[in-house]
C-alpha cells in the first residue's frame, strides 16, 4: 500500500505533465494562417482544432476555419463557422460580405439577400455590400432588378469604376456584348491601371469574336462566302484587340489566368 500510493501520484503527475506539454505545443494562430496561405487547408483545420482545445474559440479562429472549409468546397461548414465568427464580432463588414457570398454559392439566394439587406442597414455606406446585393439578384435570375440597382449605384458613385464593372459583367451574362464593352470601357477610363478590367475587356472581345466566327461558318455553309469572309476578318480584329488588352494586363500584373487567356486567344487567332 505504501508502495502503490507514491506510484499512483507519480503517474498522475506524469499524465498532467504530458497534458501540459501537449497544450504548450499547440500551434499558434499564425501557424494555422500560414498553412492556409500555403493551401494546406486540411492541415490548417487540424491546427485550428488544437488551438480551440488549448485556447478556446474566437472570431479569428472561426473566420479562418470558415475560409479553409470554403477552399475545400465544404460550403455548409464554411457558413457555420462564418456565422459563429459573426456572433463573436458583427462590427466588421467583411464577415457579412463573406457570409452572403457563401449563401449565394449554396444557391440559398433568399437567405443571401436577407443577410445582405440586414448588413446594408448596419453599414449604409458600404458600396461592396450594395454591389453584392445586385450580384445575388443576378445569380437568382433577376438580372433586370440587378441592373436597376447598378444604375442607381452608378449615379451615387459616379467616380467609382466598380458599379460600371459589375454592370458590364451583368450584360456579359445576358450576352449583350456591345453594352458590356461600353460599360467596361467607361470603367477602364476611371481605373486605367486596373489589370482585371483589361482582362475583362479582352474576354468580351473574345466572346464577340467567337460569335462572329459562328455566324461566318453558318453563312459559308449557305454559300455566302464573301459575307462569311467579312465576318471572319472582323473576328480577327476583335481577337487582336483582346490580345492587346491582355498584354496590357500582364504589363500591370503577372497572373496565371492572364497568360492562360492570352494563350487560348492566340491559339484561336492563329487557327483562322
Amino acid at each position: 500500500m505504501n508502495f502503490r500510493l507514491p506510484l499512483l501520484s507519480l503517474l498522475l503527475f506524469f499524465t498532467n505533465f504530458l497534458s501540459f506539454a501537449q497544450e504548450a505545443k499547440a500551434p499558434s494562430y499564425q501557424q494555422a494562417l500560414k498553412l492556409y496561405q500555403d493551401k494546406a487547408y486540411s492541415e490548417s483545420i487540424l491546427a485550428i482544432r488544437r488551438i480551440i482545445e488549448a485556447e478556446g474559440k474566437s472570431y479569428k479562429i472561426h473566420y479562418l476555419a470558415g475560409y479553409n472549409y470554403w477552399k475545400l468546397g465544404s460550403l455548409e461548414k464554411a457558413r457555420l463557422h462564418l456565422q459563429a465568427a459573426k456572433q463573436f464580432d458583427s462590427s466588421k463588414v467583411d464577415i457579412w460580405l463573406d457570409l452572403v457570398k457563401v449563401y449565394s454559392l449554396q444557391k440559398k439566394y433568399a437567405k443571401a439577400l436577407k443577410v445582405n439587406r440586414a448588413a446594408i442597414k448596419t453599414f449604409p455606406d458600404s458600396l461592396p455590400l450594395k454591389l453584392l446585393e445586385a450580384s445575388v439578384l443576378a445569380r437568382n435570375k433577376q438580372s433586370s432588378a440587378a441592373l436597376k440597382k447598378v444604375e442607381a449605384l452608378k449615379a451615387a458613385y459616379s467616380s467609382d469604376y466598380r458599379p460600371l464593372s459589375l454592370e458590364a459583367r451583368l450584360y456579359f451574362r445576358r450576352k449583350q456584348y456591345d453594352k458590356a464593352e461600353f460599360s467596361m470601357k467607361v470603367a477602364e477610363s476611371l481605373a486605367p491601371k486596373h489589370p482585371g478590367i483589361k482582362n475583362n475587356i479582352a474576354l468580351i472581345y473574345e466572346r464577340m469574336a467567337r460569335g462572329l466566327l459562328w455566324r461566318s461558318k453558318t453563312l459559308k455553309k449557305k454559300g455566302k462566302v464573301e459575307k462569311a469572309k467579312t465576318l471572319q476578318q472582323t473576328a480577327k480584329q476583335k481577337l487582336a484587340e483582346a490580345t492587346r488588352y491582355l498584354q496590357k494586363a500582364q504589363e500591370l500584373q503577372t497572373a496565371k489566368v492572364y497568360q492562360e487567356n492570352l494563350t487560348r486567344i492566340r491559339k484561336l487567332s492563329e487557327s483562322l
